[in-house]
Formats: C-alpha cells, sequence, structure tokens
C-alpha cells in the first residue's frame, strides 16, 4: 500500500499513548501518526521452536465462543510503518520488542460483512513504560484518507510473564468496499515491552437470497450433447444462454456468490440413470440430484448447490450400461 496516513494531535507534543477510541487520523502532523504502507525495512528474524511454543501456549489457553471463527497473528507479523525509519523490530520468545518509538501494524484480510466480535492481545511489561494496541479502520479516499480507532488499551504493570488482554462484545462490522482494517501497537523503545501477538473473532454473515427470473445457463443440446454414464461435465453457471442458436447471454450469478438454486431437467433419456450435481472440483459422494427409469423421458428437479469463484459446477453422470441423457440447468437465485 502506497497510501499515506497521518493522525491529528490535539498538541504536537504529545504521543498518543492514551488515544480515545474516537480518534480520527488524517494528513496532517506528519510523524506522529500511523501510517499506512510497508516500506518493506526490517525483516524479522526467524523465530525458533522454543518461541513459538511459548508464544502458542499463551494463546492456546484462550477460551473460543461457538460460532466464532479466529484469525491470529504472532508478534513478528507487526510491521513498523512509515514512520518508524530506521527501527528494527527483534525477535523475543515469539514476539516483537520495538527498539524505536512508533507504531506498527498488520493488515485484517478478513471477509466482507463479517463482524469482530473478540480482540486478545498477547503481551509483556515489565517497564513503567506502555504500549497501546488499537483496532483502526482506514477509508480508501486517496492523499489525505482518514481513519478510525474504533477501539483501544494501554498495558500497565511490571510483569516478566505474557500477559492477555481480551474484550468481547464487539460490534465492528467490516465494510472491505469502501476501507480496509488493521490491528496498531503504539509502543516506545523499551527493552521491559514484548508484543508477542493478537488474535480476533469474528462472525461471518449470513448471505443474502436474491431470486431472480428463471435464466438458462446450460443446454446440452447447444454444448456437449448427451452426458453418458461415468462421465463428468463441467459447466459454467455466471452467464446465461440464447434460446436462439444458444449464444451467451447476460450475466445471471455474480461474482462472490456463495452458492444458487436451480432447476435441474433431463430429456430425451435413454436406459435408466441419474445426475449429480456438486461446485466444480468438490468430491463427488454419489447423491443424485435427478433420476429417470426409463427411456424418452423428460424430468425435472429443483436443488440447491454452493459455488467456488469461478462460478462452475460438476455434472456427474450415472446408471445402467448404456444409461445417457440430455440436460438443461435453469438458475432461479443466488446467495451472497
Amino acid at each position: 500500500m502506497n497510501r499515506l496516513v497521518r493522525i491529528t494531535l490535539l498538541a504536537v507534543g504529545t504521543f498518543l499513548m492514551l488515544l480515545p477510541a474516537t480518534t480520527v487520523m488524517t494528513q496532517e502532523n506528519a510523524g506522529f501518526g500511523p501510517v499506512l504502507g510497508d516500506l518493506g525495512r526490517d525483516v524479522a528474524p526467524a523465530d525458533s521452536p522454543a518461541s513459538r511454543e511459548r508464544r502458542a501456549s499463551a494463546m492456546d489457553a484462550q477460551a473460543t465462543t461457538p460460532g466464532t471463527t479466529y484469525a491470529s497473528f504472532d508478534g513478528i507479523a507487526f510491521r513498523p510503518d512509515a514512520n518508524n525509519d530506521g527501527s528494527t523490530a527483534y525477535v523475543v520468545g515469539g514476539g516483537i520488542r520495538p527498539t524505536a518509538y512508533g507504531w506498527y501494524y498488520v493488515h485484517l484480510d478478513l471477509p466482507q460483512a463479517a463482524t469482530i466480535t473478540e480482540l486478545s492481545w498477547y503481551w509483556k511489561d515489565n517497564s513503567a513504560n506502555d504500549m497501546t494496541f488499537y483496532l483502526f479502520r482506514f477509508g480508501y479516499n486517496g492523499f489525505g484518507e482518514s481513519g478510525t480507532a474504533e477501539w483501544s488499551t494501554t498495558t500497565s504493570g511490571a510483569s516478566t510473564d505474557i500477559q492477555t488482554t481480551s474484550v468481547t462484545g464487539l460490534n465492528t462490522v467490516l465494510d472491505n468496499t469502501s476501507g480496509t482494517y488493521m490491528l496498531y501497537m503504539l509502543t516506545p523503545a523499551d527493552p521491559g515491552l514484548v508484543l508477542y501477538g493478537a488474535r480476533v473473532g469474528y462472525v461471518t454473515a449470513s448471505p443474502a437470497f436474491y431470486p431472480i427470473t428463471p435464466t438458462r445457463v446450460y443446454d446440452s443440446l447447444c454444448t456437449g450433447g448427451m452426458i453418458v454414464r461415468g462421465r463428468k461435465r463441467t459447466i459454467r453457471v455466471a452467464t446465461g444462454v440464447t434460446s436462439q442458436g444458444c449464444a451467451i447471454g447476460a450475466d445471471v450469478v455474480p461474482a462472490g456468490a456463495r452458492a444458487i438454486t436451480y432447476n435441474l431437467t433431463i430429456k430425451s433419456t435413454v436406459a435408466k440413470g441419474w445426475l449429480g450435481v456438486v461446485p466444480k472440483g468438490a468430491t463427488f459422494h454419489g447423491t443424485s440430484s435427478i433420476s429417470w427409469f426409463g427411456s424418452g423421458q423428460t424430468l425435472t428437479n429443483g436443488g440447491v448447490v454452493s459455488l467456488g469463484g469461478d462460478r462452475r459446477l460438476d455434472v456427474y453422470a450415472g446408471g445402467v450400461s448404456g444409461a445417457r441423457t440430455h440436460f438443461i440447468v435453469d438458475i432461479t437465485g443466488y446467495y451472497k
């Protein structure tokens, strides 16, 4: 990322150790706030197995909430931002001990519309100084883009043990189309301060259903011909086909759709057989989506199937020896 973001200060001499959760960052007062953009400096040394085990033990001790997905970040995943010229983050017990005052961050690549509900930080504060941890949201407004601290907390006390700070009940709904989300640490240069890692708990949004006018996306009379027992055919459901000449029609299923509802029609059947529909590349376990019991039949059945990013399906054919059929797929809606 090459955008620059600065944080607006109430006073230039204040280093923001107790920044409130409503702080808004702008391009002003360069050098005193977090700046988006990993400049490619300060490659962290390799982490040792003993370090990983020590850090993991603290993270594994944390309880989990049913229905919540967790993303964990080692301390060495946090990178110095563009204000930390010349700083180096040394690995200590699987974490980082910054040698220069400044901001360190990791980008949150979480699903669109997911809700962050929990945050946990793993750290050591054996010093009179403190670290401050933040959840920030930055907008996509180009030069001078603003950011807001959605949540923050500051360490305190003195201990040589790994400490845990956790918060539940957050309700930060992610809108990745208009902004990006980051975890930030603000810290002085102090050998008594170490960040070992962080964990984010989030709940994915339930997909909404969008019904559409039934639209044809595949017809074997136009492409491929009859499917024969023992064969698999991959079809694309993103775009429709016209009834005249079987040409490609308008878009039907948009990118990002997670599942579709469909009607599967078989016609001109031969012998006895069945078809099974699964997402492209998925393991087929032998469950039929439609069956026929003789030659010359025309039958239709509805179904729901999940989609991958390529919006393609695999159609399997089975049955007795010689079984084959034409088939048609019409989309009736999608989940996104």
